[in-house]
């Protein structure tokens, strides 16, 4: 059967074995374009959309470095060299206003800059913050096209990070509790230990400035032993003291802490918890 399917195809003309290649390649073409098409309007922007992405905004304290409104006047702000990014101005954008280029950057954050991977968001939460920032702003961000959306799709896997976000691995109720007990016995050692060496250290610069910087020595050292990514750098670490400060054990007045005192804090503190 192969032997003659093999003699068939040499006797079809060349202008017949080029008809069947171009529709080959034309029905490859399609259905590309509709898979295309298909994410296009899985990441398209709504008013739904929007008001998603200003709540996970506020929630992932981006406001803390970009403000509430995004003109790059957050609390940590003034801590930060170079400055947060100012989503209403169209200057100086590194990987572009683009929606590939905002998505680019919050997975992969910016080299060189206090602004880091956000990788660890759910992609669809990503896509609900992009959504919100062009909103804010919307003459200096294009429209969102097929092409665009099919190179992030072969750059970082855009449909199946969509389709894996809000998943999550489901395990026994009993179990689950018993996790959660463990783990907070281990905080609360973890952070009583510390409380003492901060007082067995009380003369130490470190020591000193972390006085200085908290109203609630425990709260804030649960805090930060509870949120293990501040300890990524110093940016990240200003991100976690300054959201919603009043309440995490923080002063106020670290907001204006000078960037080398903010460096000193996260140091003595990295080291100790």
């Amino acid at each position: 059967m192969k032997l003659l399917k093999s003699q068939l195809t040499r006797k079809l003309p060349a202008a017949v074995m080029a008809c069947i290649a171009i529709l080959g390649a034309a029905h490859l073409s399609s259905g590309q374009a509709l898979a295309d098409a298909a994410l296009l309007k899985q990441v398209q922007s709504s008013d739904a959309q929007v008001k998603k992405g200003q709540e996970l905004f506020l929630k992932n304290n981006c406001n803390s470095c970009h403000g509430d409104q995004g003109k790059g006047d957050g609390l940590a702000a003034a801590a930060l060299n170079p400055k947060p990014r100012n989503f209403h101005a169209n200057a100086n954008w590194k990987n572009g206003t683009s929606f590939a280029g905002l998505y680019k950057t919050l997975e992969e954050g910016l080299a060189g800059s206090p602004m880091s991977s956000y990788a660890h968001i759910p992609a669809g939460d990503r896509v609900a913050i992009i959504h919100f920032i062009r909103s804010l702003n919307k003459s200096i961000y294009s429209d969102l096209s097929e092409t665009e959306v099919n190179k992030l799709d072969q750059d970082f896997g855009l449909a199946k990070a969509l389709a894996s976000s809000g998943k999550s691995k489901v395990i026994p109720v009993a179990v689950a509790m018993e996790k959660l007990v463990a783990e907070a016995a281990g905080e609360r050692a973890a952070v009583e230990k510390a409380m003492n060496q901060i007082k067995g250290q009380s003369a130490s610069s470190g020591a000193k400035l972390f006085q200085l910087a908290v109203y609630d020595p425990e709260r804030a050292l649960t805090l930060l032993k509870h949120s293990r990514h501040w300890k990524v750098n110093v940016q990240e670490f200003s991100k976690v003291a300054l959201a919603d400060a009043s309440h995490n054990g923080f002063k106020s007045r670290v907001a204006s802490f000078s960037q080398q005192q903010w460096q000193e804090l996260f140091d003595y503190l990295k080291k100790l918890l």
